[in-house]
């Protein structure tokens, strides 16, 4: 048999302590308080027939053996120990709300939905920018290219160009130094016909000047009057004779002459046109040589594109992509719409259809059903009886619900009115049909005892000495001694002091009555 004991708030007001005359003091419950003037009326029956009668009748009670509860009782309320505020995935305007406050909703419900027609248009253009996007950088890669390709093929023109004046101008010094040659061999030439002309006209001078002298000899000889006629004759004709030498010979020199001088004419005019339009031909390309090696140049930017520049794509493609992610994400969250994630109630509501939710923002809160809690307060002094994991049945609604004592805070706190209390809480098993937020009452087990022997808590009484019972032994009553372990409001345990299935006296005048001979009345 279990039988609980009810401590009001931890103090022990359930049980009182009466001094009789001898300072013996009987420990009766609340309850026997309205009991105990029908106990003294017939006490007082019993003492006016006990000198005119031999046998007395007494009620007794049996001490038995079986299980014994204490419980300590406190009030609290019930609450859910599991809240969410739940906040919307996405920006959308709520097309669908199918929830009011205080629903109850079980887990994968649809609490509500989203219109998706801008998320829709989003992801789209999202899509469309990242495509656009890799366009570009595949038009900046190829433009890159087409741009590097241009600076080489330039810069081998120009290098080509540059080799074609070298070698042009290489042969303009080869063809100079050839019409040099030339030049210095036509010259050599002249210059041994002037030469081979002056010693010929040197050769004619001398020949002249001896025909000259030879004929000056004659005309002298001729001059003589001893020369004979033929000698005479002789020397006019030799005359003449070296007359028409002398004419010959002054053409000769006036050819020579003319000769000389167009030799000299000659050499300072070999090939020099030629020459000139070579030389005239080779500075023109150095200048254009010149022009090209020494022209100003400016900074060409790198067509190459450089690894910053390509890792700067790639990390704005992947940003991109990371964003149609995103965007595909709200759109499959969106389309989920928001359920519930676990069985329980609505207890706020700051969603609307038709209302735009802001991504992060609250839409409701959602209680619990399950994991159901009671929170009581209990006083500081009595923070030794609480045992965690210990049973506990909550009061709630006319019905009871069973639960174990989860937690206790090792701090007291003053509450509301200033009294030091722990808090406990109490989990709740199997809360079918709780609500949530009324108040409750709270049987909590402290102790436990099984196959003990245990008597009704007002038969047993207590004097300065210690607890003690009257006994019926062979039908007379007598006083023993006994030790009580736990106790309840309709049993208190018996350690030790009297056997199973002894009979004690069940009445308030027992202790007058030591001695005295009566008869057992077993009480109902």
């Amino acid at each position: 048999m279990k039988i609980e004991r009810v401590l009001e708030n931890g103090f022990s007001e359930d049980d009182f302590w009466q001094e009789d005359e001898d300072i013996e003091k009987k420990w009766l419950p609340r309850w026997a308080i309205v009991c105990l003037v029908l106990v003294l009326v017939l006490g007082l029956i019993v003492f006016a027939n006990v000198g005119s009668e031999d046998d007395l009748t007494l009620n007794v009670v049996s001490v038995s053996r079986g299980h014994v509860v204490e419980t300590y009782s406190a009030n609290g309320t019930i609450e859910s120990e599991r809240m969410q505020v739940f906040h919307s995935p996405v920006s959308a305007t709520i097309s669908e709300l199918n929830v009011q406050v205080g629903d109850t909703v079980r887990a994968g419900d649809l609490i509500l939905a989203y219109d998706l027609e801008n998320l829709e248009l989003n992801y789209q253009q999202t899509v469309l920018q990242l495509e656009a996007m890799r366009y570009g950088n595949q038009a900046t890669v190829e433009m890159s290219e087409q741009d590097q390709n241009r600076q080489e093929n330039d810069l081998r023109q120009q290098n080509a160009r540059e080799a074609s004046l070298r070698n042009e101008i290489a042969a303009i010094d080869d063809e100079i130094v050839r019409l040099r040659g030339v030049e210095e061999a036509q010259a050599e030439a002249i210059n041994l016909r002037i030469a081979d002309i002056q010693a010929d006209r040197l050769a004619n001078r001398g020949e002249y000047g001896r025909l000259f002298a030879e004929r000056s000899n004659l005309v002298l000889a001729l001059q003589g009057l001893h020369i004979a006629l033929e000698e005479r004759n002789e020397a006019l004709a030799q005359i003449a004779y070296i007359d028409a030498l002398m004419v010959e010979l002054d053409d000769t020199l006036r050819e020579l002459d003319v000769e000389l001088e167009a030799a000299r004419l000659a050499s300072l005019s070999i090939s020099t046109d030629e020459r000139m339009n070579a030389q005239q031909e080779r500075a023109n390309l150095n200048f254009m040589l010149a022009n090209l090696e020494t022209a100003p140049t400016f900074p060409m930017p790198n067509p190459e594109l450089t690894v910053g520049q390509i890792q700067s794509m790639q990390v704005s493609e992947e940003m991109l992509e990371l964003s149609v992610l995103s965007a595909q994400e709200l759109l499959e969250r969106a389309e989920e719409g928001v359920r519930a994630e676990f069985d329980g109630i609505i207890s706020s509501l700051l969603a609307r259809q038709g209302s735009t939710a802001m991504q992060g923002g609250a839409l409701f809160t959602l209680v619990s059903t399950q994991d159901i809690i009671a929170r009581l307060e209990i006083p500081a002094n009595d923070f030794d009886r609480i045992v965690i994991r210990n049973e506990a049945v909550i009061q709630l609604g006319g019905r009871e619900y069973r639960g174990v004592v989860e937690r206790v805070n090792r701090v007291a706190v003053p509450n509301a009115f200033g009294q030091m209390v722990i808090e406990v809480i109490v989990s709740i098993e199997n809360p079918d049909d709780v609500f949530v937020g009324v108040p409750t009452r709270v049987d909590l087990t402290v102790a436990e005892r099984h196959d003990v022997l245990y008597l009704p808590p007002e038969v047993v009484n207590m004097a300065a000495s210690g607890h003690f019972v009257h006994v019926l032994v062979n039908g007379v009553v007598e006083r023993r001694v006994v030790e009580v372990g736990i106790s309840s409001n309709h049993q208190i345990e018996i350690i030790y002091g009297v056997e199973d299935g002894e009979l004690v006296v069940a009445e308030a005048s027992a202790g007058e009555l030591e001695g005295v001979q009566a008869t057992p009345l077993f009480r109902e």
